[in-house]
């Protein structure tokens, strides 16, 4: 009885961790239904681009130092002077990082934004300018997120996800509709919001530590962080290379297609990246245990994550005719055929975690940098070359092409460590099948436009194939859907 409490309980908290852990993250996603009704395809693509400054911002803020929190913090737990001494250390150094670097951006960032965007309307002042402010408190927010679920204090982990997500969506939300504002007055919300919540989570958090800088825990966290910092820089960097050269090329309405349709995608991406956060403590614990003794358990949490995944995509692709069809202007009808197309890049982005998981643990995150290097690279490559000619489609077989040269790195540096190898074929199988039928949906669906039933029946292929996958694991492994964690 008690083991199966157990299990019940990580099973919970594990989806509190999750579901709470996407929620700030994804606060924009949310809005999306308000910004396609209420803003023009062309102020909807100025909101985008500001949050992808804001996110490119962040790791040059931070130097990657909230990332030490999970690699450490179970090395200094049973020593609560110790651990109190650590935290603070980050907290002080990354809120000296961010602001010192948000100055000099500031000297910089109108003739990096001339240079950089075509469309005099996306000027520094106001979207770069909010970018910063939004990106000053990120890294202390990530920070704070992972702290508290390594501590298991679920309470101040919800206070602190929920009052930013509700805080920050209603106050945009108040801005669209009450006050009508333009983009340009209402991209000073989020960050306005942000900085108060992070403040008072500082204070709050700095009481129970105390104010305490040791230089010994910074010269650690930057040993380990420093190799990760061009994985950061790079991932970011190179990720939204294609945006740029959309703008640059095409125009803000197609911009606008492109940034939903990878903000639809994305959902799934913020949603792993919780998943992830919210199972990487247990996981790091295990591998610190006895890496070879736990190989089984690591295994399964990432086939269950990755059946998760898979329900998300099915789902979001059975959606996605609704929307385009039926909710939308007639100017988004592309993502029909865009979206399951992009939703590969999740996909694909599921085996990178597995495979690169490890190398964050046996620190080899030097190859984690290198793989994003070359990922980056080939990005930029492929999307100047097929933006031009096959515009949106161009972007999204790109961006595939780039994941699939970092993930064929990664896997072949983890393999290469022998006492830790996973059990994951099924899933990863299963996955691979399910790349497939995306790819044929994609080029189906375009050239069906004029039959939505057609489409709707075709769509609805992913989610059966998940729910058979899931039934055909459980029986053939005689499990109760309570044991699958």
């Amino acid at each position: 009885m008690f083991i199966m409490k157990g299990k019940r309980d990580f099973i919970a908290s594990g989806a509190v961790y999750t579901i709470l852990g996407f929620l700030p993250a994804a606060s924009r996603v949310f809005l999306l239904p308000l910004y396609l009704h209420y803003l023009s395809p062309e102020d909807f693509s100025l909101i985008s681009l500001n949050t992808m400054v804001a996110s490119m911002l962040s790791p040059f803020m931070t130097l990657g130092l909230e990332n030490a929190m999970n690699r450490f913090y179970f090395d200094f737990v049973k020593h609560p002077k110790i651990e109190k001494a650590f935290i603070s250390t980050l907290i002080i150094s990354i809120l000296s990082f961010s602001l010192l670097l948000a100055l000099i951006f500031m000297g910089v960032g109108n003739r990096l934004f001339l240079f950089s965007f075509k469309s005099h309307r996306f000027s520094f002042y106001p979207f770069g300018f909010t970018a910063v402010l939004t990106a000053i408190p990120a890294g202390l927010n990530a920070l704070y997120f992972s702290y508290l679920r390594c501590r298991k204090d679920l309470t101040n982990y919800v206070v602190l996800n929920l009052g930013l997500f509700i805080l920050t969506s209603l106050g945009e939300m108040y801005g669209i509709i009450f006050l009508k504002m333009n983009v340009e007055h209402l991209v000073w919300i989020k960050p306005a919001i942000t900085l108060v919540v992070i403040f008072l989570a500082t204070a709050f958090i700095l009481r129970k530590t105390g104010i305490r800088f040791d230089i010994r825990f910074l010269r650690i966290s930057m040993g380990y962080t420093t190799p990760l910092l061009p994985h950061l820089i790079f991932s970011l960097v190179f990720v939204y290379t294609d945006r740029i050269v959309i703008e640059h090329n095409l125009n803000l309405t197609y911009l606008a297609i492109y940034n939903l349709t990878m903000a639809i995608s994305n959902i799934i991406d913020t949603f792993e990246q919780a998943l992830r956060n919210a199972t990487f403590p247990n996981i790091f614990k295990m591998l610190k245990e006895n890496a070879s003794a736990n190989v089984e358990a690591i295994s399964r949490i990432h086939t269950i994550n990755g059946m998760i995944l898979m329900v998300i995509v099915g789902g979001i692709a059975l959606m996605t005719p609704v929307g385009a069809f039926y909710l939308l202007q007639r100017v988004y009808r592309p993502l029909v055929y865009l979206i399951p197309l992009a939703l590969i890049i999740s996909v694909i982005r599921f085996y990178y975690i597995v495979y690169g998981e490890p190398l964050f643990f046996f620190k080899r995150v030097q190859h984690i940098s290198w793989s994003t290097f070359l990922q980056g690279t080939f990005a930029i490559i492929f999307n100047l070359l097929l933006i031009p000619r096959f515009g949106l489609m161009g972007a999204i077989v790109a961006n595939i092409m780039s994941k699939v040269v970092q993930v064929t790195y990664v896997y072949y540096i983890s393999i290469g460590i022998k006492i830790f190898q996973y059990k994951v074929g099924f899933i990863l199988t299963s996955m691979f099948i399910m790349i497939l039928m995306l790819i044929a949906i994609t080029f189906m669906t375009r050239q069906i436009m004029d039959n939505r039933i057609l489409i709707h029946i075709i769509d609805c292929i992913p989610i059966i194939f998940t729910f058979s996958v899931l039934s055909y694991f459980v029986r053939k492994n005689k499990i109760s859907i309570k044991r699958l964690w």
